[in-house]
């Protein structure tokens, strides 16, 4: 599940699984802060979560020279925490640097298979 969270002049805002966006009652001004406000966010809270994690993976993605479309970046809720499983990397040194970056994280991480698995014909 992921929740689109937009930030305006007006406010914090989610989408819907209908689309529509719905204003969240908060004063915070970061997304830190959203976040931090348990009793406005808990509803939106495990979206909130994988959306962020999302985010700072894929940034890390980026810094380490790896390029990568976010929404191939999966993280599910896992045992209280996310997992997340990234895209598999051709270039070993980058690879290298993708798995350094990532293992600092508190988070379930892997990279997705290199190519589907196939299936035996008989």
């Amino acid at each position: 599940m992921s929740i689109q969270v937009v930030r305006t002049t007006d406010g914090w805002w989610v989408e819907s699984g209908t689309g529509r966006l719905h204003r969240v009652d908060t004063g915070a001004d970061t997304t830190a802060g959203l976040l931090a406000d348990r009793s406005t966010v808990r509803p939106y809270r495990p979206g909130l979560r994988l959306d962020a994690t999302r985010r700072v993976v894929h940034a890390e993605l980026t810094a380490q020279g790896a390029d990568c479309d976010p929404e191939r970046i999966l993280c599910r809720p896992h045992d209280g925490g996310v997992h997340v499983t990234v895209p598999a990397l051709a270039d070993d040194a980058v690879r290298r640097r993708v798995t350094a970056a990532l293992d600092q994280y508190l988070l379930h991480w892997q990279y997705a298979p290199s190519k589907p698995l196939e299936r035996e014909t008989p």
